[in-house]
């Protein structure tokens, strides 16, 4: 009884010392009391939150999903995930990342990561609380990433009579051509610059397939094609038309299969060749047996004209001949 009445007159005379000091400085004690217990505080759930994270992912993995690529480490509800991104230059692993995550994959893309295709790399993780307090890591997993070139820019395409562009693709240093043409045969062209002469097809209607390609980094494969609707229309020329003994043979450019004839300017008769040969410079288009269409006509007095019709990608001819 002695010991606490001692102590209860201890404390009574610190009290009366406390009441009678000037309002300043108590409010000093109290400051420095409330820093100390929040210091206290802080220890406290730094120690305690690192002794709650007594597990590690077991499993981590590179998984491909769909088109794409993650890291994933194994499933915990109660944490967060921090991933620890190496690369190997030489013999040795850098630390090239940290990636604090809220969920455990991580989509491992060459824009967010800057990943280069062919190099080597390493992952880890491990959990994490909200107050970025981390557990053990995890074993590694090591991925060499191969990517997929981007495709073409459809958007970017122009087109003119003589070439076909588009912006260039990032990492490509040459473009693959496939011409098809209407009756299914295929053509194959390179370009190291993303442009192609148009002027190397014939005429008519093609479809091309245009992709990226990488020749010095087999980590990068070639992209998607895009299509390309391509009309190279061509004029035919006519280069002469004569007539005699009931057979007319007109010399062409090209070899289209109807002409009309005009007489002084009238449209007189259609007319489609029998059978044409290949001479040099273009065609030798014969139409025989046409006695009955010409035999009435006077080649000295009427003015009479032959022009090719256009078929197809074939324009008409920009000249008329003169049937003699």
């Amino acid at each position: 009884m002695i010991k606490i009445a001692k102590k209860l007159q201890n404390l009574t005379e610190l009290y009366i010392i406390f009441m009678n000091m000037s309002k300043r400085l108590k409010l000093v004690i109290g400051f420095v009391a409330l820093a100390v217990m929040v210091i206290i505080t802080g220890v406290c759930f730094v120690f305690l939150g690192n002794n709650d994270i007594k597990l590690k992912p077991e499993s981590i993995s590179v998984e491909k999903i769909g088109e794409e690529y993650y890291v994933v480490a194994q499933y915990n509800s109660n944490y967060k995930y921090r991933f620890v991104l190496e690369q190997k230059l030489g013999d040795q692993y850098y630390l090239v990342n940290k990636i604090l995550n809220d969920t455990n994959s991580l989509k491992l893309s060459e824009q967010n990561l800057t990943l280069t295709a062919g190099a080597q790399y390493r992952f880890s993780a491990c959990y994490t609380t909200d107050n970025n307090v981390d557990g053990k890591m995890s074993k590694t997993v090591e991925w060499r990433p191969t990517w997929s070139l981007s495709a073409i820019d459809s958007e970017s395409l122009e087109q003119s009579s003589t070439e076909i562009s588009w912006q260039a693709v990032y990492q490509a240093n040459q473009y693959e051509i496939i011409v098809v043409t209407d009756d299914g045969g295929t053509e194959q062209y390179y370009t190291t610059n993303p442009v192609f002469n148009l002027n190397l097809l014939s005429y008519g209607h093609f479809k091309l397939y245009i992709r990226a390609k990488n020749t010095e980094n087999e980590y990068l494969t070639d992209s998607t094609a895009v299509c390309v609707d391509v009309n190279r229309p061509i004029q035919n020329s006519l280069f002469s038309a004569q007539y005699g003994s009931g057979t007319l043979r007109v010399f062409s450019f090209l070899n289209p299969k109807h002409y009309q004839v005009y007489v002084n300017g009238e449209e007189y008769v259609q007319l489609t060749y029998t059978n044409s040969n290949q001479v040099i410079g273009g065609y030798q288009v014969t139409f025989e047996n046409c006695g009955a269409v010409f035999n009435s006509l006077d080649f000295e007095n009427d003015e009479v004209l032959i022009m090719s019709l256009g078929e197809d990608y074939l324009l008409d001819s920009e000249a008329i001949a003169v049937i003699e």
